[in-house]
Formats: structure tokens, sequence, C-alpha cells
């Protein structure tokens, strides 16, 4: 039914809406210490998503975490203060 390009059909919708849904249960602040977490969470429901469609899942990557200018500096100077 998905034809040669599921990646693109279902695949990806799939990354995205997990990991969406996932990150929205946590404030930016706690998305960098609960990575783990969040991974493992994303992982179980992709496998989900994905086993509809007879797709085997390994394991999933979550890198490149990156949030707007603004609340990147603010990190960015806590850290200063920190150290």
């Amino acid at each position: 039914e998905v034809g040669l390009d599921y990646q693109k059909k279902v695949i990806d919708p799939a990354a995205q809406e997990t990991l969406k849904a996932e990150t929205a249960l946590h404030s930016a602040g706690e998305i960098l210490k609960q990575r783990p977490k969040i991974k493992a969470a994303v992982q179980e429901k992709m496998k989900i998503w994905l086993g509809r469609y007879d797709i085997s899942l390994e394991e999933v990557a979550i890198a490149e975490v990156d949030f707007d200018d603004e609340y990147a500096a603010a990190i960015k100077k806590k850290q200063v203060q920190e150290q």
C-alpha cells in the first residue's frame, strides 16, 4: 500500500509526531537532562507505530537538539554564572 516511498510516507511522520509529542511533556530545560528517558519513550512509540507497517526499528538516535537563539543564550549565561 505504501510503496517504495515508505520513509517519506511512514517513517518521517512517525519520527516527527512521536518526538513532538514526547518533548511537549517536558520543559525546554528538562529536554537535555532527560534525553535518555525521552529517547526510550520515542523509541518505544515508534516501534509500535512502525510495527503496524511491518517495519522493524532497531534504535532511535536523538541528535542536534536546538533551541531558539534567546533560550540558548539564557542557557549559556546560566552555565557561565554557575562556573
